[in-house]
């Protein structure tokens, strides 16, 4: 039985079945990173591009045990970006509170051009009331 060579055909109809699994089981994984970035699209909605757009980008590249963990994935992220949010109004607020500590007395800071200034327009308003 050992000496035994298998047939050209069926050595060509094991490869071809082989190529066709793959094909089939690539085709699968595909669809299901497709339709969790759909979800995840719909899931992280109102959460900065900039950062949804990297794990968007990433989900076929990240291997998730199962659909639970996936969901794990997708409210973490949204945790994460409500804290990050928090935390960088809290930045502001603590610039705020630095500025009005060194500002001389008296003096009353220029109006800001818009709601969030740029870290040069602060430095400018600090040196300009500080001379």
């Amino acid at each position: 039985m050992a000496d035994e060579k298998i047939p050209a055909w069926a050595e060509q109809l094991i490869a071809k079945t082989n190529e066709l699994y793959k094909k089939l089981e690539k085709s699968d994984v595909n669809e299901v990173h497709k339709a969790r970035i759909e979800i995840a699209k719909q899931r992280l909605e109102g959460i900065p591009e900039h950062i949804t757009k990297g794990v968007i980008r990433d989900i076929p590249r990240m291997r998730f045990t199962d659909e639970q963990d996936f969901e794990t994935f997708l409210q973490e992220m949204k945790s994460d970006s409500r804290a990050t949010a928090k935390q960088k109004e809290a930045t502001r607020e603590d610039v705020d509170t630095v500025l009005e500590n060194i500002m001389p007395s008296g003096t009353k800071p220029k109006e800001k051009e818009s709601k969030n200034p740029t870290n040069d327009s602060i430095i400018d308003e600090v040196l300009n009331n500080l001379m």
